[in-house]
């Protein structure tokens, strides 16, 4: 099922050990490995959202399509905190991310992450598929921070599997520090930017 949640002020932060390991702060949803459908969505609208140390949004996804990540907001900002989405069985492609801000700030080794592994994606689904959108006035980059999509076909297929879109439709972008917005495939080309 889907993850929705509707707030004002949404912060997700830390980590912390329960006796046995260290535990993250994190909105999840997953399927099981022998799913077949598409998986849920994580829908988050807020007018400020603030992730740290740690805090993550992950989506993971079995067999079938992956469920995809709505973020709708004023202000996002990551400080070495992770968006992800991601799919190591069977056909299909990891859902995809949406993010609609007036400003985002992505720092200290922040993730936005679309990472699929695939036995097959379909051509109609491939040639449009879009693995990262991004609108806001201002994305600003700092610290080693990254944007990246990345496809490759799974183990014991032949299949050509090429990377996933980024899409960004920005009036600022400034990218600092090493910080990079990239898209890789492991075996045919790579994203369009």
């Amino acid at each position: 099922g889907n993850l929705t949640i509707n707030a004002q002020v949404i912060t997700v932060t830390g980590n912390f050990n329960d006796g046995t390991k260290n535990r993250l702060s994190i909105l999840f949803t997953s399927t099981k490995k022998d799913a077949t459908r598409k998986g849920g969505d994580l829908n988050i609208t807020t007018r400020e959202l603030y992730m740290s140390d740690g805090g993550k949004f992950q989506i993971e996804a079995g067999k079938g399509q992956g469920g995809d990540i709505n973020i709708n907001t004023s202000i996002l900002q990551l400080e070495k905190a992770t968006i992800g989405v991601s799919k190591k069985l069977g056909e299909g492609s990891a859902g995809y991310i949406k993010i609609i801000a007036d400003s985002i700030h992505l720092n200290n080794e922040s993730k936005i992450d679309a990472d699929t592994e695939s036995t097959e994606i379909p051509p109609d689904i491939e040639e449009k598929h879009t693995s990262i959108d991004i609108t806001s006035k201002y994305l600003i980059m700092r610290d080693g921070s990254q944007i990246e999509a990345n496809e490759r076909a799974g183990k014991g297929t032949v299949t050509t599997v090429s990377g996933g879109n980024v899409d960004i439709d920005t009036d600022v972008l400034v990218a600092l520090d090493n910080s990079d917005i990239t898209g890789n495939s492991d075996n045919f080309r790579g994203c369009n930017v």
